[in-house]
């Protein structure tokens, strides 16, 4: 395995976050507050697409559209009424690839793909197709992938991301994408973490159990210990993903490996807050998205 020594190693804090953060300008619409698309869901899993977008909207994004499977469309846009609902071709519950000809990428400033979308090979295909796409015709587009979505990185030979890219594994998903074990990524989870930066030229933010990696290929990379264990429940991810997505958007002049850092930390410390509310081992996802927003008031000073 090469030996990659990073320059500098960044702790994250309040007054790091704090700078990366900005109060919103009096002249924004929703519009140019970011306008996201979340690729997210699948029969059993709609919780997943809910919890994303919505924390999504939470972190600061004008207007969301959520598309899932045709079959789950009611079912998911009567929990959402703040969402826009796209119902995509489907089959028993899943997004099939044929699905990519009923999305117009050209609308978003940013796509969120993968929370629940399933592990079927068909959704798997379907992710690749939509990364081809946005490859191809969309290099400007910001892209965040998550969970299901990382499936298809190994099945697309000699591709890096052209355009501006998070991907959001934890230590399972970050050891199939680059085809190693999920001991060596325990071992090594800087060195394998820039591996998979320098492969696709995307940010990565690697989940572990206490400790969260943002790094990406210039000689840095940020650690976030803030956080608590009842952070360790189902969903949490999703609002993680939800959150950088969000935060990347909404912020003016935020870049990729900025938004990466931030997510965590705000993430953190929303689940900080609903500990305090709730206990740590009372914790669910939702209760981490309902504290986002007063997560965000105290490190921007509101």
């Amino acid at each position: 395995m090469p030996e990659l020594k990073p320059v500098k190693e960044i702790i994250l804090g309040q007054s790091t976050i704090r700078a990366l953060l900005s109060r919103r300008p009096r002249n924004v619409h929703k519009y140019t507050a970011g306008r996201v698309l979340v690729i997210a869901g699948s029969r059993g899993m709609t919780g997943a697409a809910v919890l994303a977008a919505r924390a999504v909207l939470r972190s600061g994004a004008g207007l969301v559209v959520l598309a899932v499977p045709a079959e789950l469309a009611d079912l998911v846009d009567a929990q959402t009424p703040e969402i826009l609902t796209l119902p995509l071709p489907s089959r028993r519950g899943v997004v099939v690839p044929s699905a990519l000809a009923a999305l117009n990428l050209r609308r978003y400033d940013c796509v969120l793909a993968g929370p629940g979308l399933g592990a079927q090979p068909a959704a798997r295909d379907f992710a690749a197709g939509l990364l081809r796409r946005i490859n191809s015709s969309y290099p400007a587009l910001k892209i965040v992938l998550d969970a299901d979505a990382l499936r298809a990185l190994p099945h697309l030979e000699h591709f890096r991301l052209r355009a501006r890219a998070i991907l959001t594994p934890h230590t399972g998903e970050l050891a199939a994408i680059l085809g190693c074990a999920s001991a060596a990524v325990r071992k090594n989870p800087y060195t394998l973490a820039r591996l998979a930066a320098l492969k696709y030229q995307a940010a990565v933010v690697l989940k572990m159990a206490d400790q969260t990696y943002i790094v990406r290929d210039n000689g840095r990379y940020f650690l976030n210990c803030n956080g608590n264990p009842g952070m360790a429940t189902a969903g949490s991810g999703d609002v993680l993903a939800g959150l950088i997505a969000g935060l990347w958007v909404s912020t003016p002049g935020m870049t990729a490996l900025h938004a990466a850092a931030a997510g965590p930390y705000v993430h953190g410390l929303a689940g900080n807050l609903a500990a305090a509310e709730r206990s740590i081992d009372g914790i669910i996802a939702s209760d981490i998205l309902d504290n986002v927003p007063k997560a965000l008031k105290i490190l921007k000073g509101e």
